[in-house]
């Protein structure tokens, strides 16, 4: 009787703990499968507020202010959204693949150099309203269809997409927005344009009619202004010839021209006093205006100008 009790109660126990050790298992099965496919960095792009990006020689800094990118080092200078934002996508469709621990590492005999992680080839710091998280990036992996990446204070290895690799900047210049005045042409309400021989033409918005305020008063030819106000708004810069450094004891980009040597406004012809011209534009809901000076030829076939916006010292070289 005791013996049959006991056999049972023992049959019982190992049934108990099959079925334990089969619901744990499924259980670990679907954890692993969830960690497998959720994403590698819990931040979406739109909550981002900041995005440090480190690859090569390259340092860079961006902060989003009233929903605008702006670069912050190693200059100061508004960012390319669209650049910045192809970065933050590409980084929120990052899901994780194989995931390789610290164990698997030893037994397989491998360590973060195997992977490109003990000198990654890139790091990126990104910042929300729940904290920061850094990720390093590191070889892709031998067929080149996924890339090996870690968080910064986690042992595991991940596997994921490589599409962040396309996306990052080779330089400071990718990161750049090269539109040098904001807004749209139909926000425009003043015009004002000096010449180097102190000529000015004043032209203003008036009941939907442009007209001239000075030398005389007249009505303007609207579509003209209107042509030329649109051809100021596009613009671009085709080459980033100076910016002073904001930080010099970052390592500098050569992306970053130095500076030529004295005066920098008149090595460019861009002194007011001497400047080809300077053109001033109003826009809707600005007291203040946004001058342009257009300075000496850049280049030699004088196709290129030299110009800088009136409140910064950056140097550009746009088409004439």
């Amino acid at each position: 009787m005791r013996f049959t009790t006991t056999f049972r109660l023992l049959m019982a126990a190992c049934v108990l703990a099959g079925l334990v050790w089969f619901f744990e298992k499924r259980a670990g099965s679907a954890d692993s499968r969830l960690r497998r496919n959720a994403r590698v960095l819990e931040a979406t792009a739109e909550n981002v507020s900041r995005i440090l990006i480190e690859r090569g020689k390259l340092r860079a800094e961006c902060l989003k202010k009233d929903g605008t990118w702006y670069i912050e080092r190693p200059i100061r200078a508004k960012a390319d959204d669209n650049q910045v934002e192809t970065i933050l996508n590409a980084l929120e469709a990052m899901t994780r693949g194989e995931v390789i621990t610290a164990e698997q590492c030893r037994e397989r005999e491998l360590g973060l150099k195997d992977y490109g992680l003990l000198q990654p080839k890139a790091r990126l710091v990104v910042d929300d309203k729940s904290g920061s998280r850094e990720l390093l990036i590191g070889d892709e992996s031998p067929l080149g269809s996924l890339l090996y990446v870690k968080l910064a204070g986690s042992e595991e290895i991940l596997a994921t997409q490589r599409g962040i690799a396309d996306a990052l900047p080779d330089g400071i210049e990718d990161l750049r927005d090269r539109s040098l005045l904001s807004g749209k042409p139909a926000s425009a309400t003043k015009l004002e344009i000096r010449s180097k021989t102190g000529g000015i033409v004043q032209l203003g918005l008036a009941g939907g009619r442009w007209m001239i305020q000075q030398p005389v008063g007249a009505r303007a030819d609207s579509r003209l202004v209107e042509r030329m106000i649109e051809a100021l708004f596009s613009v671009k810069a085709e080459r980033f010839i100076w910016d002073p450094v904001v930080d010099p004891v970052v390592e500098k980009d050569p992306a970053v021209p130095e500076a030529a040597p004295g005066p920098r406004v008149e090595v460019y012809g861009l002194a007011r006093d001497e400047a080809a011209a300077r053109v001033t534009v109003w826009v809707s809901g600005s007291e203040a205006g946004r001058e342009l000076i257009l300075g000496k030829p850049a280049s030699e076939d004088g196709k290129q100008v030299y110009v800088k916006l009136g409140d910064s010292d950056s140097v550009y070289a746009v088409s004439r």
